[in-house]
């Protein structure tokens, strides 16, 4: 552990030194790729959740981009109700999960600002193991229902 901040020491050193002595506008970009962080998790985790609602009330599967797995069609589904079953509470908990990591990343980026290694970590692994769990379900599903 000591080796990996002893090593995001140095490279955060110098990044800061090679752009103090360019002139580069190194903080703005940063700025703007937390930003970006932040609109792309809660924009996915709100999607999600309209996704969640519009099947609840609809019991019947419409196009989507992240609903289905892979190639599978709502067309081809062998067992809608059975698809809605599965798919609505893993899709809630990740359109939960998404929007709580983008409040998480607005208060710590604008309201306490910390520089902590493991948080700027934490923010890029928990959206990616998000994903690739949401991921395992859906192939799990293609499976089931398809």
């Amino acid at each position: 552990m000591k080796l990996f901040r002893f090593f995001l020491t140095e490279a955060t050193e110098a990044v800061t030194e090679g752009a103090e002595a360019t002139g580069s506008p190194l903080g703005g970009m940063v700025d703007m790729m937390d930003l970006l962080l932040v609109v792309m998790l809660l924009g996915f985790g709100v999607v999600a959740l309209y996704n969640v609602i519009r099947l609840h009330r609809e019991q019947m599967l419409f196009a989507s981009k992240i609903l289905y797995p892979g190639d599978c069609k709502p067309e081809d589904c062998a067992d809608p109700g059975g698809f809605i079953d599965y798919i609505v509470p893993r899709l809630t908990i990740l359109s939960i999960a998404f929007i709580l990591m983008g409040v998480v990343a607005i208060l710590l980026l604008y309201v306490f600002p910390l520089n902590i290694a493991w948080m700027e970590l934490a923010s890029v692994i928990l959206p990616v193991g998000g994903l690739i769990w949401y991921v395992i379900c859906q192939r799990k599903a293609a499976k089931l229902f398809w």
